[in-house]
């Protein structure tokens, strides 16, 4: 077909775009309009991509080249009259850890009339590269009632998202609540929360982290 020996009737896919550029607005409030222009140019051109990063937290555009992308670009400001300024991506780098370690927190505040107690003794481990995340809950013999697991795994989560290195989400671990303590007053969520993150912190720069 056209000398170039496609099956008539057949859909070849398009290649993957390769080439990518972080992008920004070069005016305050122009945000809402280019985010609609780069919807347009998607419906256009099928080969031109638009992702937010939530690793990097940047809006990066995609295309079969730099001038691919330079073109999508100029014909935007022609068009709509709107500017952004470029730079290469950042790496979206993860955080694991690369070996077993023990972690420990005591919470304990006391704010006027209402105080906060949780402790926590945890446990972490590497998983492997691509790996997600795994919490187990270890502990026996009521040390930390099972209403406050959930909050645990909850501060360990904050790390998750937010890191522990270098500020990227972090993968290929599993944790392991093994043992505690509460007060039958003062125990209360948000204090596990804050004992959970900071035992899986405390774990996880024993455990030899790498990006």
């Amino acid at each position: 077909h056209l000398g170039l020996g496609l099956v008539p009737g057949r859909v070849l896919p398009l290649p993957e775009p390769m080439y990518g550029l972080a992008i920004t607005a070069r005016s305050r409030g122009d945000e809402e309009k280019i985010a609609q222009a780069m919807n347009k140019a998607m419906e256009e051109d099928p080969s031109f991509k638009v992702v937010r990063d939530s690793a990097t937290h940047e809006t990066v555009i995609y295309g079969n080249g730099e001038l691919h992308l330079r073109v999508i670009l100029e014909r935007m400001k022609n068009r709509y009259k709107l500017e952004v300024d470029t730079k290469p991506p950042k790496i979206g780098y993860r955080e694991t850890v690369t070996a077993k370690a023990e972690g420990h927190h005591r919470h304990k505040k006391q704010t006027g009339g209402a105080g906060q107690f949780g402790e926590v003794y945890l446990r972490v481990e590497p998983l492997g590269r691509g790996a997600g995340f795994e919490f187990v809950d270890d502990t026996f013999g009521g040390s930390i009632p099972k209403q406050f697991i959930p909050a645990i795994e909850k501060g360990v989560r904050q790390v998750l998202d937010a890191g522990a290195v270098a500020g990227y989400p972090m993968q290929g671990v599993r944790v392991s609540v093994y043992d505690g303590q509460y007060h039958d007053v003062y125990s209360q969520e948000i204090a596990f929360v804050h004992a959970g993150r900071k035992a899986f912190v405390d774990a996880v720069q024993k455990a030899r982290p790498v990006l």
